[in-house]
């Protein structure tokens, strides 16, 4: 390829490009964008299919990580004779909590 052809295939693709981005951001249908600018719609769709095969430059988002300090609940501890400590945190379930004491009682 002869610099004069590599200077004529990067303007087309420039060409196109502006194109495909000018109408990506106009809202209008592809076939609305093509008669308005007086495109034809098949020569606008091949080129926009070989600029969706070209690989995408990647995006990175920064993200900020936040430690959350460590929700201690309190507690209450419950002695069952000399043998059983059952330890009760803020949303126990009291029926679950009279059935252990129950079954340990006997």
């Amino acid at each position: 390829m002869t610099s004069k052809e590599k200077v004529s295939v990067s303007r087309e693709s420039s060409y196109w490009k502006e194109h495909i981005e000018a109408w990506q951001a106009s809202g209008k249908t592809q076939a609305e964008y093509c008669r308005q600018h007086e495109l034809k719609l098949k020569a606008f769709a091949y080129r926009k299919r070989r600029f969706d095969k070209s690989p995408a430059k990647p995006i990175f988002h920064p993200v900020r990580i936040i430690e959350e300090e460590a929700k201690v609940s309190p507690s209450l501890s419950l002695m069952i004779g000399s043998r059983y400590c059952i330890e009760v945190r803020d949303g126990f379930n009291p029926v679950t909590l009279r059935q252990i004491v129950e079954m340990l009682e006997r």
